[in-house]
C-alpha cells in the first residue's frame, strides 16, 4: 500500500447490546438474584448449595467477558484507495480475510429483502460486505460506496491552460 489517503474508508464492528453501564445493571441484578437464591436455600438448610450459587455466578461473569473479548476482535473494512478496493475481515477468532479488486471494474450490488444483502462483485467474483450492519446501514454503505466507485470512474482533469 502507499501512503496517500484513502478515497473511501468503511469499518464495521458487531454491536454489543449491553455498554458498560448496562454491563454493569444486568450483572448487580444477577448477582441480587443469585443472592437471595443462596439466602433461600441457606435458610432451607441447604447450606451447600451456596458454593454452587457461587460458581454459577462467576461462570456467567466468564462467559459475558469471554463474548465481548471475541467480538471485540471481529471487524470489517472497505478501502478504496490508489484504484484499489480493498475489502478485509476478521472473525471473531481472529482469522483474517482480504480481497484486493480493481475499483474500476467492481461493482456494488444490495439484494433487497427481509434483511439485504450486500457485496461487491468483480468478474465471477462475488464478496459479501455489511456483514455486521444493519438494514438501512447496508442500504446507506451501498449508496456511499457506489459514489466513490463512480467518482473514482469519472475522473475530473483540471487543466490550467484550459481555463480562460
Amino acid at each position: 500500500m502507499s501512503d496517500t489517503a484513502p478515497c473511501f474508508e468503511a469499518t464495521s464492528r458487531p454491536r454489543h447490546a449491553l455498554g458498560p453501564v448496562g454491563l454493569r445493571v444486568v450483572l448487580c441484578l444477577l448477582a441480587l438474584g443469585f443472592t437471595l437464591t443462596g439466602v433461600m436455600f441457606l435458610a432451607m438448610g441447604a447450606w451447600p448449595v451456596l458454593g454452587f450459587v457461587g460458581i454459577e455466578f462467576m461462570l456467567v461473569i466468564a462467559l459475558f467477558a469471554a463474548h465481548r473479548r471475541h467480538s471485540a476482535r471481529a471487524f470489517e473494512r472497505v478501502t478504496l484507495r490508489d484504484g484499489r478496493l480493498l475489502l478485509e475481515r476478521t472473525d471473531h477468532r481472529g482469522i483474517s480475510q482480504s480481497a484486493v479488486l480493481d475499483a474500476y471494474w467492481a461493482r456494488v450490488r444490495l439484494q433487497e429483502g427481509l434483511q439485504p444483502q450486500l457485496s461487491v462483485t468483480q468478474r465471477e467474483a462475488e464478496y459479501e460486505i455489511g456483514l455486521h450492519l444493519g438494514a438501512e446501514e447496508r442500504r446507506d454503505l451501498a449508496r456511499r460506496l457506489e459514489a466513490a466507485l463512480a467518482r473514482h470512474r469519472t475522473p475530473v482533469f483540471d487543466n490550467p491552460q484550459l481555463r480562460g
